[in-house]
C-alpha cells in the first residue's frame, strides 16, 4: 500500500457524502451510491486525457472468488488524469453487501483487473476512492487498449480512519490536497512537479508558459535580473522645473540643471546636479567642460506658468513601470498616467545647442532667481510649418511625462 503522501486529490463532494452516508445502512432514505474519484496516469507519470471504459467489482475475498457486485461505466471522461464515477449509479448497491468485509477491484478497458484489491473499511462505506496509478503503454482509445493491468496500481485518494467530526475531515482533506502526487503545496505556494505549467495554453513547452498579458504588482526576477517592483527594473526620469518627484514615484536625488554657457560650445545635454560631495578641486582656469547654472530667459519667450530669469530645479525620479515623454499634448494615452505636464524648452535658436526638455509649468518652482550667464532656456515654438498643414504655427509646445498603469 502506498504512503499517504502519494494519494491524489479527493473531491469535496466526497466529504459531503461522508456526512450524508454515516451510518447509511440505518437510513433507508439515503441513496445507496458512493462517489468515486481517481487519477489515471501512464508509466511516465503523465496524466491521461481521454474517454475510457471502466469496470468496478466488489468481492468478499482479497483474491479469487466471484464478484458480489459488478458495474461497468462505458464512457468515463478522464481530464488531465482526473475522473469521477458514482458507484451504484448503474447497478444499485444494496445494504446486504456491507454485512461483511469487502474488497474493491477495478479494470480499465479490456485489461485484466488490477491488483491488489483494496479492502474497504467501515469508514470507506461512506467515502472511498481509488486511482489507477500506472498503465504500461496504455493507449486509451477504445480500439487499441492492451493488457497492462499488472502494472496498474490502486491507491487511496483520501483516507481517514478515525475522524468523528467535520473539522477533522476537512483537516485531512487539506493534507491530502497539499501532498498529492501531481501538485505540491507549501504555505500559499503551489507547484506542479511532473511537467510544464500552462496558463492560457493546454500544451506548454516550457516550465511556465503564459498565453496573454501578464500583470505584476511586484518584481519579476530570473537569473539575469529583475523587472518591475521596487527591487529593480522600472524607469528613471528627470522632472525639470521642480525639485520634488510626482506622487507615486521615488525621489533618487534633487538639484539644479547645469550646462555650458549660451555663447559657448560643450555638451548639448543638460545635467541634473545634486548638492553634496561634488568632487576634487578644479584647475581654477577658464578651461574644460564648464558647467553653469541653467536658467529661464526673458518673459516674452516663456510658456504659460514658467517664470522668467529663474534657475531650473530638477529631480531624478524612479517608478516601477515604463515611462515615456509625449509632445504636442498634455494628455497621456489610455492606460498611462501623467507624472507631470509642462511645455518644451531649449536653447535660443542662435545660441549654443541645448537638448529640449519637458519643463513642469503647473508646479514650476521659481524660488531661485538666475543672476548668472549660463545656458538660457526658452519656450520651444512651432515655426512656419505651413507645408505640413496640420499644426498651428507660432505656438508653444505642450508636453507630458506618462507612466504605464
Amino acid at each position: 500500500m502506498r504512503g499517504k503522501k502519494e494519494r491524489a486529490l479527493c473531491s469535496l463532494i466526497g466529504v459531503l457524502l461522508l456526512l450524508g452516508l454515516i451510518p447509511f445502512m440505518a437510513l433507508a432514505e439515503v441513496p445507496m451510491m458512493i462517489n468515486y474519484q481517481g487519477y489515471l496516469a501512464d508509466t511516465g507519470g503523465s496524466p491521461v486525457s481521454d474517454t475510457v471504459k471502466m469496470t468496478f467489482r466488489l468481492y468478499n475475498t482479497s483474491a479469487g472468488g466471484s464478484a458480489l457486485w459488478t458495474e461497468t461505466h462505458n464512457s468515463v471522461t478522464v481530464s488531465q488524469g482526473i475522473f469521477n464515477v458514482v458507484l451504484g449509479g448503474v447497478n444499485g448497491l444494496t445494504e446486504g453487501l456491507f454485512d461483511e468485509p469487502l474488497y474493491l477491484g477495478m479494470s480499465v478497458g479490456s485489461d485484466s483487473e488490477m491488483t491488489p484489491r483494496r479492502e474497504l473499511t467501515s469508514t470507506a462505506y461512506s467515502i472511498r476512492a481509488g486511482s489507477a496509478e500506472k498503465v504500461a503503454g496504455l493507449d486509451t482509445t477504445a480500439s487499441s487498449q492492451t493488457s497492462g493491468a499488472s502494472k496498474i496500481g490502486v491507491y487511496d485518494e483520501f483516507y481517514h480512519s478515525s475522524a468523528t467530526n467535520l473539522q477533522d475531515i476537512l483537516d485531512d482533506l487539506d493534507e491530502a490536497i497539499s501532498t498529492n502526487k501531481v501538485w505540491s503545496k507549501s504555505g500559499s505556494d503551489i507547484s506542479y512537479n511532473n511537467g510544464n505549467v500552462g496558463i492560457g495554453t493546454a500544451n506548454p513547452s516550457e516550465s511556465l508558459e503564459v498565453t496573454g498579458n501578464i500583470k505584476a504588482t511586484g518584481t519579476i526576477c530570473d537569473g539575469n535580473g529583475c523587472i518591475g517592483g521596487s527591487s529593480g527594473g522600472g524607469d528613471v526620469f528627470t522632472r525639470w522645473g521642480n525639485g520634488e518627484c510626482p506622487e507615486g514615484t521615488e525621489l533618487l536625488h534633487s538639484g539644479f540643471a547645469f550646462n555650458g554657457h549660451y555663447q559657448q560650445g560643450g555638451s548639448a545635454e543638460p545635467t541634473c546636479v545634486t548638492a553634496g560631495d561634488v568632487g576634487a578641486e578644479g584647475p581654477g582656469t577658464n578651461y574644460g567642460d564648464l558647467l553653469r547654472p541653467l536658467g529661464t530667459g526673458d518673459l516674452q519667450f516663456m510658456p504659460p506658468g514658467i517664470i522668467e530669469r529663474r534657475e531650473v530645479k530638477c529631480a531624478k525620479c524612479y517608478v516601477g513601470n515604463p515611462v515615456f515623454e509625449i509632445w504636442g499634448t498634455s494628455t497621456c494615452p489610455r492606460g498611462w498616467t501623467k507624472a507631470y505636464t509642462g511645455y518644451g524648452m531649449g536653447g535660443y535658436y542662435n545660441h549654443a545647442r541645448s537638448n529640449r526638455k519637458c519643463v513642469d509649468n503647473v508646479d514650476f518652482d521659481a524660488s531661485v532667481r538666475n543672476n548668472t550667464w549660463g545656458e538660457i532656456w526658452e519656450g520651444s515654438v512651432l515655426y512656419e510649418n505651413t507645408d505640413i498643414g496640420i499644426y498651428e504655427t507660432d505656438r508653444f509646445v505642450k508636453c507630458a511625462i506618462c507612466i504605464k498603469e
